[in-house]
């Protein structure tokens, strides 16, 4: 890897940028990625990431404070150090989640996640199928 990777939630495969607030029906439209008034137009899904990448399986322990449904802010929540990062709303490449360093580029790792999915009483129900993707650049 040439950079460091990240990782964000998108409608489907076509990655168009989430649009907060709005919910379907509509092209490209994501009942949880756009999220509503129920989570201050943040996504419906949070994450936190470990901030070290490796081969071995992280001991039993927490991955912190558990995120409330508006939990979210624009921009990137960098995972970096021996430790989990802050949990983040996950909304395209608006509010993602970042490594704080590049893995080796011949090295086989893990980067651990854990994901919660909140769902609320203004949320379009239906067949939800996001996209979770995970970006990096190489050399």
């Amino acid at each position: 890897m040439a950079a460091a990777p990240q990782f964000g939630l998108f409608a489907n495969s076509t990655h168009t940028a989430p649009s907060p607030g709005t919910q379907p029906p509509g092209t490209n439209n994501d009942a949880i990625s756009n999220g509503s008034a129920d989570t201050s137009n943040t996504s419906y899904m949070k994450a936190a990431a470990y901030g070290t990448v490796g081969t071995a399986n992280l001991s039993a322990g927490t991955a912190g404070s558990a995120p409330s449904a508006t939990t979210g802010s624009a921009g990137a929540v960098t995972a970096s150090g021996a430790a989990w990062s802050a949990f983040q709303s996950l909304q395209g490449f608006t509010q993602y989640i970042i490594l704080g360093s590049t893995p080796a580029a011949t090295t086989a790792n893990d980067w651990n996640f854990t994901l919660i999915l909140y769902t609320g009483v203004n949320m379009t129900t239906g067949t939800l199928q996001p996209v979770i993707t995970f970006q990096y650049a190489y050399s």
